[in-house]
């Protein structure tokens, strides 16, 4: 008898069900998680339509017809946790919203989460700090008492505000945008503010202009999920802690393998990941009490990538040459010139670390002008040239 054609006899794939938002980064995060699992296993076959956060809020109508062997969602209600279980196949949430569905849940660790903002802003210096959630979500509460918890702990108060949601779907009124901006006046400066999320962030920051608040001397932000894309829209860009969603789509690829191989479900949510902060504009500074000071070094940041003397700094925020050098060294203990070289710097890093620029796209972008002379006061200031920084320091997600 001739041997069976091993083509004709492949173990079959499992059917699995993504119902997982790609418009937030943390939805995105998640998949590339997920497909990093899929990688290691070579039998399964993926269901999956982009979508909207909010067109999670119920079952796509596909899945009525579909016959599957198992799902991951972010389970956003009871009702559709009840039509998910009902289905009869493993389901596992990677959101943790509804309590007790009998549904295995993997999720971010939003106690670290909050403990990594408030730490973040808690080294800045700040004596005053707020928190800005969303109404309704179980993980925003969360992050809130342990935001509170952890600056309280550190003998200091923690103001809060919540944004409404409508329809499931995260929404700002203009009357709402006026609520927050009068509530950012109130506040005292300088304060430091964790948003629930990179959106909410965001909401803060546009509040801050509105109430003439200047970010980040007198209000540094940073939100949560570090959707990059996002996040350098924002102006200032918007610092943000890493959640790692990557990690819960991985390990929830992983347990519901676990649950199709019959094994047991765990009975307490998971929560993985380690939280760090991608510093970026919004929180980079020191608390700054001299409001005239506060303002030179927000001159200075806003215009380090071009001609600046220490002469246009004085006459931005109206003193003489010889008090804001005295000032700026009493209160920052360096020099104006040093901090336009800090800024410049601080920039080339990031401009090395996070994109594919070349040197002397890099120099003119600083305000260095010149790709030799980058690299002399590049290497003076870090100890490397910046070519041998971006091959230790670039992200892996740079092409």
């Amino acid at each position: 008898m001739p041997p069976k054609n091993p083509a004709t006899h492949a173990p079959e794939r499992r059917r699995i069900a993504l119902l997982i938002e790609s418009s937030l980064g943390s939805g995105r995060e998640m998949l590339r998680g997920f497909a990093e699992y899929v990688r290691q296993t070579s039998h399964w076959s993926i269901y999956y339509e982009p979508s909207h956060s909010h067109s999670q809020s119920v079952l796509p109508e596909w899945l009525d017809n579909w016959h599957g062997d198992g799902i991951i969602a972010r389970v956003r209600n009871r009702n559709v946790a009840k039509k998910l279980i009902k289905m009869g196949i493993p389901v596992v949430d990677v959101l943790g919203n509804v309590h007790d569905t009998g549904i295995p849940v993997v999720g971010v660790d939003n106690r670290a989460i909050a403990r990594a903002a408030a730490g973040h802003l808690l080294e800045h210096g700040f004596r005053a700090f707020a928190y800005c959630g969303v109404l309704g979500p179980s993980w925003s509460q969360t992050r809130r008492d342990v935001f509170k918890e952890t600056v309280t702990r550190s003998g200091y108060t923690s103001y809060h505000y919540l944004l409404p949601r409508l329809g499931g779907k995260a929404w700002i009124s203009e009357t709402e945008r006026e609520r927050l901006t009068q509530w950012i006046a109130s506040l005292p400066k300088p304060i430091g503010i964790m948003a629930a999320n990179d959106w909410a962030g965001q909401k803060v920051l546009e509040a801050c202009r509105r109430a003439v608040a200047m970010v980040p001397e007198e209000v540094a932000v940073v939100g949560v999920d570090n959707d990059a894309a996002f996040c350098e829209i924002c102006d200032p860009m918007l610092s943000s802690v890493v959640a790692r969603h990557d990690r819960v789509g991985f390990y929830a690829a992983e347990l519901l393998d676990q649950l199709m191989q019959g094994k047991p479900a765990p009975t307490e949510p998971l929560t993985v990941g380690q939280p760090s902060v991608v510093v970026r504009r919004s929180t980079d500074v020191q608390t700054i009490a001299d409001r005239d000071i506060a303002e030179a070094v927000r001159y200075i940041r806003e215009h380090a990538y071009g001609e600046i003397s220490v002469e246009d700094v004085a006459a931005h925020v109206a003193l003489s040459y010889s008090t804001l050098k005295r000032r700026f060294q009493q209160v920052l203990s360096r020099t104006i010139h040093d901090e336009i070289k800090r800024v410049r710097m601080a920039r080339t890093r990031e401009l090395l670390t996070e994109t594919s620029m070349t040197l002397a796209q890099i120099a003119q972008l600083t305000g260095l002008r010149h790709q030799e002379y980058l690299g002399v006061v590049f290497k003076a200031e870090m100890g490397v040239t910046p070519s041998q920084f971006r091959e230790e320091n670039q992200s892996p997600h740079v092409g």
